[in-house]
């Protein structure tokens, strides 16, 4: 195992997780592919069949063993792949040990429960005598799939090990709502200081999800994330959380760029704000757009002059215009700006354009 995001994985990471199952497996076929086997079995994941974040490098590893078991009874030879789900690390051990409170948490969140000792070995025997090459031996918690599907969570593979009633429908809260217009909704009618608490609300609810805990009052909104126990994987499933539970759009890098729940929750409530308030917040930007254009009116001159006066107005006027269409990436080249004249603002300016920062 080498737990990484995908963008994060190297040729030499990967190379070392696929080599404990590709490797072995394929020099295990070769080595046996003319012996008279009653038995080829290969231990898979559930990793491989529904995915598993941060496990990329696992995942294709374990999909590997599958297709490997398939091609084997295509060619007429014995092989069956079980795809496990986790054991109970209190009686089994092994790799489910490593495995901390928050990733037993988000485990459980998908359906996938610890299995026991007895449960494993009964699927085993089961999984032997099954007809089938590739078959998944795992404990499954209805009641968490049908959280995970009310949620939007669970994946399609699953959608059919739940019947979901079209009756219960949970009380709309700032915790159980995702459905963005249901919350945008809701927030619209909330005096201010009622929306921000209740975006704080979601926010904490989601973070205490995330990280394992039963009550969001063990989430101090003023502490910094990583203090609060995030890293890569846990930043991006919260950014995940918060972007279908909102509708917006937001960054990977959502919790540095917002370091704390109060900070996030700030920013939430900036994106979601009414349009009535959207509008009176622009309002004055507009009058002061009308005395700046009354002032340019005045700048007749055709070029620039030694100071270069009219080519910084003009790099202000458009970075501002990239802020106010939200667009981070600047024209193709930057300013037509002579370096031997730039000044101190027009150098910074050059490069922060070259650099993606305006």
């Amino acid at each position: 195992l080498d737990d990484a995001p995908v963008g994060s994985l190297t040729d030499d990471r990967l190379a070392a997780v696929l080599r404990a199952k590709v490797d072995a497996a394929l020099n295990l076929h070769e080595a046996t592919r003319d012996l008279d086997l009653a038995w080829f079995v290969l231990y898979s994941s559930v990793a491989g069949v529904l995915g598993s974040a941060g496990q990329a490098a696992y995942a294709a590893g374990n999909a590997f063993l599958d297709a490997l078991a398939r091609q084997r009874r295509h060619a007429g030879l014995p092989a069956t792949s079980i795809a496990w789900g986790h054991w109970d690390a209190t009686e089994a051990g092994g790799m489910t040990a490593t495995l901390t409170a928050v990733d037993i948490a988000r485990l459980a969140r998908t359906g996938l429960a610890p299995m026991s000792v007895s449960q494993g070995l009964n699927l085993c025997d089961t999984a032997l005598n099954h007809p089938h090459p590739t078959v998944i031996a795992a404990h499954f918690d209805r009641t968490a799939l049908r959280t995970a599907s009310r949620s939007g969570e669970l994946p399609n593979a699953l959608q059919s090990l739940i019947r979901t009633s079209t009756h219960h429908k949970p009380a709309a809260t700032a915790a159980n709502v995702t459905n963005p217009r249901t919350l945008t909704t809701r927030l619209a009618h909330l005096p201010e200081p009622q929306r921000r608490a209740a975006l704080l609300d979601l926010v904490r609810d989601h973070i205490a999800t995330v990280l394992g805990h039963g009550d969001h009052n063990a989430v101090d909104v003023q502490r910094g994330f990583l203090d609060l126990g995030f890293d890569s994987l846990t930043a991006v499933e919260l950014r995940n959380r918060l972007q279908h539970a909102t509708g917006l759009r937001l960054p990977s890098t959502l919790i540095y760029d917002h370091p704390s729940p109060s900070d996030l929750a700030g920013h939430l409530h900036s994106e979601l704000r009414p349009p009535q308030e959207q509008e009176a917040a622009v309002e004055p930007g507009i009058r002061e757009l009308e005395d700046l254009e009354a002032a340019l009116a005045g700048l007749s001159a055709p070029h620039d002059g030694p100071t270069g006066h009219r080519t910084r107005l003009a790099n202000r006027l458009q970075a501002l215009l990239w802020r106010v269409q939200g667009d981070t990436t600047p024209p193709e080249g930057p300013a037509d700006v002579p370096l031997e004249a730039a000044d101190d603002d027009q150098m910074f300016d050059l490069i922060d354009q070259e650099l993606g920062l305006r």
